[in-house]
């Protein structure tokens, strides 16, 4: 008697392996961890930032000599109004933990590559669509925050740090960012291409 050997069904498109090899895992975990740390550290330093910046007034109306250099009344009634700091910290804020959410999705499919289902492959599809707009978010808030935040410290300290404009910091950003971005590309539109042909 002759047993049945099981086919895959013909219309049944087949799914993309990536966790075949046991490199791309460990990478994606730690383009995952790298991702979840950059972002938690973002978030701490706008916590950092604005809780030193919400200080300001209350200093300088104490002592107008508080961060050096005397300051005028003037330029301290005008450090008052912090909201335009707060607006832009809190889209910086916002648009890391956007991205502390794609990290946090490539770690789950790192974890979960080799398990049955199209989980995995639908969890990089999602990463591939929303990772350029994530640092672009990223790069723009950062930029704006930082932009705001050099401006309200030179006003009250009657000095202007080094270092402006941060090109090579938003260069490396950028970099960091996107390098996961096409990594996965190069490995995943590769093996997808394969399975569709």
């Amino acid at each position: 008697m002759e047993t049945a050997i099981a086919q895959p069904l013909e219309y049944a498109s087949p799914r993309i392996q990536c966790g075949g090899r046991p490199y791309f895992r460990t990478i994606l975990a730690l383009f995952a961890t790298g991702g979840i740390l950059a972002n938690l550290a973002f978030i701490a330093l706008l916590t950092q930032q604005f809780h030193q910046a919400r200080w300001v007034y209350h200093d300088l109306m104490q002592n107008p000599h508080a961060y050096g250099w005397e300051i005028d009344p003037v330029t301290i009634a005008s450090l008052r109004d912090i909201r335009p700091i707060l607006a832009a910290f809190g889209a910086f804020g916002i648009a890391s933990a956007f991205g502390l959410l794609l990290a946090v999705n490539l770690l789950v499919t790192a974890i979960t590559m080799d398990g049955n289902g199209p989980a995995p492959d639908r969890r990089l599809t999602q990463y591939r669509r929303w990772k350029p707009l994530g640092t672009v978010l990223t790069v723009a808030a950062s930029i704006w925050a930082g932009n705001l935040n050099h401006n309200y410290w030179a006003a009250a300290t009657t000095h202007i740090p080094l270092g402006r404009p941060p090109i090579i910091s938003t260069t490396v950003l950028i970099v960091c960012a996107m390098l996961p971005w096409w990594w996965i590309g190069k490995r995943f539109g590769g093996q997808a291409a394969a399975a569709a042909g």
